[in-house]
């Protein structure tokens, strides 16, 4: 980073995309990387009953899916027979048009499977029982080491998974340890303050108070940390975050994204 680092924005589809596809399948990630540009796929963990990662935001099934129930209290069987599609809907529920097409709750290692090559953003969100041994087993069994950051917005989950994977894995910043960062930044006293992660992911602001600022993204690539700004939908925002230089934008709408840059 510094002076000689990048200067692309990536491109970071949020579950995949989550305005434009059913979220967090692998139809939404085939979609955002093949159609909508995106450089980077946002990804959501938990486990089956049986401890076997899969692709899903929720704690349940039940608002994006025809089921009910605990995602880690369902068998793999139980959530393979569920229709991912099923509340999807882009016109506020007048048609859910992808309904019946056979889109289900991914496994992490299919989702692997069927992007190869594509760089990840991997947040668990499961703490107990613990999956972080499962998931860094899966990222190095397919290469995955340097194509991913993993995100937790728990800092006791986000220290298992450094400590399963020996540190050899980017991560990204807990959530009390990113408000911390940005908090000593604004007080001029950002070099006190060593996360040691590789990312810091927040969003613009957190109610009237401006998260991410120029001097906070200095003050991170200093630290050979990248910023990524969640959830940006719109391009106004957009284009005052690519002007502070952020890294990285999380959108659910990577098409408004891709458009924009390649107007830059």
């Amino acid at each position: 980073m510094g002076e000689g680092r990048k200067t692309k924005v990536l491109n970071m589809a949020h579950r995949g995309g989550a305005g434009l596809s059913p979220e967090n399948t692998v139809y939404a990630f085939t979609r955002a990387v093949k159609c909508f540009g995106a450089d980077v796929i946002e990804l959501d963990v938990w486990s089956s009953r049986e401890g076997c990662p899969v692709v899903i935001h929720d704690c349940t099934v039940d608002r994006t899916t025809n089921g009910r129930g605990r995602i880690n209290r369902m068998t793999l069987d139980e959530i393979k027979r569920l229709d991912a599609a099923f509340r999807f809907t882009t016109d506020g529920g007048a048609t859910y048009p992808l309904r019946g097409r056979g889109i289900t709750i991914p496994t992490l290692r299919e989702v692997f499977e069927a992007l190869p090559g594509v760089r990840m953003n991997i947040e668990i969100q499961q703490a107990a029982p613990p999956i972080e041994k499962a998931v860094c087993d899966l990222l190095v069994e397919y290469g995955m080491q340097d194509r991913v950051v993993v995100a937790a917005k728990s800092t006791l989950v986000q220290r298992r998974f450094r400590a399963v994977s020996k540190e050899s894995i980017a991560v990204s910043a807990s959530i009390s340890q990113g408000l911390i960062f940005s908090a000593f930044s604004r007080l001029g006293l950002s070099s006190l303050i060593r996360p040691g992660v590789q990312a810091l992911q927040f969003p613009e602001r957190v109610g009237l108070f401006r998260v991410i600022t120029p001097k906070l993204v200095r003050d991170a690539h200093r630290q050979k940390m990248e910023v990524h700004a969640w959830i940006i939908n719109d391009v106004k925002t957009m284009k005052s975050l690519i002007r502070m230089d952020v890294d990285g934008i999380i959108t659910d709408y990577p098409d408004r994204l891709q458009r924009l840059l390649e107007n830059r």
